[in-house]
């Protein structure tokens, strides 16, 4: 008898420790899938196995439309730590990713937040557009196959390793300078508050235009500055070329008109 209400007891403990770590159940709706329910859901959605393993689902496939999935505390994206968000998505188009350090390559989903030192990148025919999440409000559109690492406003701003970017800095309320830079493998770009791209091809050079306000490119310790309407190319383990006029018009891109 005595086994039999031990029995019993440890039954009810399990089922209340079960019952503790829940914090929320999720109805799966039509069109949903692991990989979607595991960005909205999970504070980390490369944790998708013990996800399925937690709710006894042995092939992601099996789950359908009406059926009820529980998300324990430490899988909850509820229960995530507050970090320090660097941006967030704007809009995008296509494939695109992002990873931490020591991650694989995610999808982004709507309104996707980045933290710092965080990469990102396009495939071919996509695009994405990311503001900084301050009151500058800095729009980066990120071209097809580019690839960034975001880094924090008051210190560096992005690093370009591959691919095209469009940046567009505005300046704060109090007209306070800011400081940011773009840098390449063979180039940095300091940044005083204006509307500028930059490209970066197969042969790790870089190709600087300003549109709006000025830029200083520098390179092997010479620095050149760019002005409004003028760009300077810099292949690696060269200094920059004198500036020179561009060809195309100077207005900034309707995208990232505030």
């Amino acid at each position: 008898m005595n086994w039999y209400k031990f029995l019993v007891f440890s039954i009810f403990i399990f089922s209340f420790t079960l019952s503790a770590q829940e914090t929320e159940t999720y109805i799966v709706k039509d069109n949903d899938t692991l990989a979607k329910i595991a960005r909205e859901k999970l504070n980390d959605p490369t944790l998708w196995r013990e996800f399925l393993q937690y709710n006894q689902i042995d092939n992601p496939h099996k789950i359908i439309q009406g059926m009820v999935l529980k998300i324990p505390t430490h899988l909850s994206k509820k229960n995530s730590p507050k970090i320090n968000e660097v941006a967030e998505l704007r809009s995008h188009f296509g494939k695109v990713e992002f990873k931490s350090s020591d991650k694989s390559w995610t999808s982004v989903n709507k309104k996707q937040k980045f933290i710092d030192n965080e990469w990102i990148r396009t495939s071919s025919d996509s695009s994405a557009e990311i503001e900084y999440a301050d009151e500058t409000k800095t729009v980066v559109q990120m071209r097809q196959n580019s690839s960034i690492k975001l880094e924090k406003q008051s210190e560096q701003g992005l690093s370009l390793s591959a691919g095209s970017i469009f940046l567009k800095i505005f300046n704060n309320a109090n007209n306070k300078e800011i400081k940011y830079s773009v840098t390449t493998p063979g180039a940095v770009i300091g940044v005083r508050g204006t509307t500028f791209y930059v490209t970066l091809d197969k042969e790790e050079t870089s190709l600087v235009g300003c549109y709006q306000g000025e830029v200083d490119v520098s390179a092997q310790s010479v620095t050149v500055i760019v002005p409004k309407g003028y760009g300077t190319r810099v292949i690696k383990g060269q200094p920059p070329i004198e500036p020179f006029k561009l060809l195309e018009p100077v207005v900034p891109k309707p995208a990232l008109e505030k």
